[in-house]
C-alpha cells in the first residue's frame, strides 16, 4: 500500500514522538487510538488510522514539525526572486562602458552552467546502479534495494543537521525551554525518519529549487544587461595578449557564439552581418547591441532552456513521488505499536484467567464440597 505525502508525514511524526518519549501519549489515548483503527484493514491502513487519531491529539506546535517534510518547497518563490535580483545586479557592479565579448558576467555564467552539466553527466554515467539485475523499476519503496552505505550515511546526517535547523528558524514556538528542547529532539528524529522513507522526494524538490534558482539568476543577468543598455552606451571590445589577429579572433568568436549565430540566422535576425570584427579589435570597439543579443541567445540556449527542462522533470518527479510513498513494517511497528496491543491482550487474558479460576473454585466448593 502506497501513501500520500500527508498521510506518510503524519505517521512519521507520530512515530518520532513515540520514539522520543514512549509515555508521551496517555494509556487511555493509546487505547482509543487502537480502537480508532478497528474498521480499517490490517497493515498500513490500520497504522494510518491510528496515526491520524494520535496526530489530532498533538498540540499545534508539535503538528508544525510535519512541515519539515515539505522543505524546501515553501521557499521556492522567495529564492527565485532573490536570485533574479542578484543576477540583475551583476550588471551594475562596475561603471565600465566597454564589454569584453568573453570576459563578462554573462558568459562566465554560461561557462559555469556548462561545467555543471559536464559534472552531472559524468556523475550520472559513472555512478553504480543500486538496482539488482532483473528488478523492476516500479518496485514500491519498501521493497527497493538500499542505497550504498556512504549514501545512506550522508543523507541522514544532512537531514539531522539541516532540516531541524531550518524548521526552527522559520517556526517560532511559544513554549517553555523544556518544551522547545523536546520539540527540537522530535524535529531531528522526524527529519531522520522522513529522509529514510522519502529521500527521493526530498532530493527531487531540492534539485527543482536549484534548477529554478540557476534559471532565475540567468534571467536576471540578461534583464540587467538590457536595462543597463537603455541608459548607458556600451561598446564591445576584444583585448588579449596572445590572440590579436582578426582571423584568430574570428575563430574564437565563431566557436563561442556558434549556437547563437546559427539560431539568429535561422530566425532571420542577421546578427552575424551586424557584428564587425575589425572594429571589435580596435581601441573604440564595436557597437554592443548585436553582441548583447548574442549574449542573450547564448543564455537562452545553454542556461534557460536546459534548466527549465530539468526543473520541469524534477517537479514532475516530485509530484509523482509525493503520491506514492511506501513504508516498510520495520521494528517500530512491533516495539511501539504492537507492544501495547500485546500487553492489552495479556492483561485481558490474565483477567479472564483469574475470573475463570475464581469461577472454577466456586464451582468446586459449592458442588463438590457443600452439596
Amino acid at each position: 500500500m502506497l501513501l500520500s505525502e500527508n498521510d506518510a508525514a503524519k505517521i512519521i511524526l507520530v512515530r518520532s514522538v513515540e520514539e522520543c518519549d514512549k509515555k508521551f501519549f496517555s494509556d487511555q489515548i493509546v487505547l482509543d487510538a487502537l480502537a480508532a483503527g478497528k474498521s480499517a484493514e490490517p497493515g498500513l491502513a490500520w497504522v494510518k488510522a491510528r496515526a491520524q487519531f494520535l496526530f489530532d491529539h498533538l498540540s499545534p506546535s508539535y503538528q508544525t514539525v510535519r512541515q519539515i517534510a515539505r522543505l524546501p518547497s515553501p521557499w521556492t518563490s522567495s529564492l527565485c526572486l532573490l536570485m533574479l535580483v542578484i543576477g540583475f545586479l551583476t550588471n551594475l557592479l562596475g561603471p565600465a562602458e566597454k564589454i569584453h565579448v568573453v570576459r563578462n558576467p554573462v558568459l562566465l555564467l554560461v561557462a559555469w552552467n556548462l561545467l555543471v552539466y559536464l559534472v552531472l553527466a559524468v556523475w550520472g554515467i559513472s555512478r553504480p546502479s543500486t538496482r539488482p539485475r532483473g528488478a523492476s523499476p516500479d518496485l514500491p519503496e519498501n521493497r527497493r534495494p538500499s542505497p550504498p552505505e556512504a549514501h545512506r550515511a550522508l543523507l541522514p546526517r544532512l537531514a539531522a543537521v539541516l532540516f531541524p535547523g531550518m524548521w526552527s528558524l522559520f517556526h517560532c514556538v511559544s513554549a517553555s525551554l523544556q518544551e522547545k528542547a523536546k520539540l527540537a529532539e522530535i524535529a531531528k528524529r522526524f527529519s531522520l525518519n522522513w529522509f529514510a522513507v522519502a529521500s527521493s522526494l526530498v532530493l527531487a524538490r531540492w534539485e527543482t529549487l536549484l534548477q529554478l534558482g540557476a534559471l532565475s539568476l540567468a534571467l536576471g543577468a540578461v534583464a540587467g544587461m538590457y536595462f543597463q543598455g537603455l541608459f548607458q552606451g556600451y561598446a564591445a571590445i576584444w583585448t588579449s595578449t596572445f590572440i590579436t589577429g582578426e582571423s584568430a579572433v574570428a575563430l574564437v568568436v565563431k566557436f563561442i557564439f556558434a549556437p547563437s549565430l546559427w539560431l539568429s540566422q535561422l530566425l532571420g535576425w542577421g546578427l552575424a552581418e551586424r557584428i564587425d570584427l575589425a572594429r571589435l579589435v580596435s581601441r573604440d570597439g564595436d557597437q554592443a547591441a548585436p553582441w548583447i543579443h548574442l549574449f542573450a541567445i547564448s543564455v537562452f540556449i545553454i542556461v534557460v532552456a536546459p534548466r527549465a527542462c530539468l526543473a520541469v522533470w524534477q517537479w514532475r518527479l516530485a509530484q509523482r513521488l509525493q503520491r506514492s510513498i511506501g513504508l516498510a513494517l520495520d521494528p517500530y511497528f512491533g516495539e511501539v505499536i504492537e507492544a501495547p496491543v500485546r500487553a492489552l491482550i495479556e492483561k485481558e487474558v490474565g483477567i479472564g484467567i483469574e475470573s475463570l479460576a475464581a469461577d472454577i473454585a466456586g464451582f468446586v466448593v459449592q458442588k463438590l464440597y457443600e452439596e
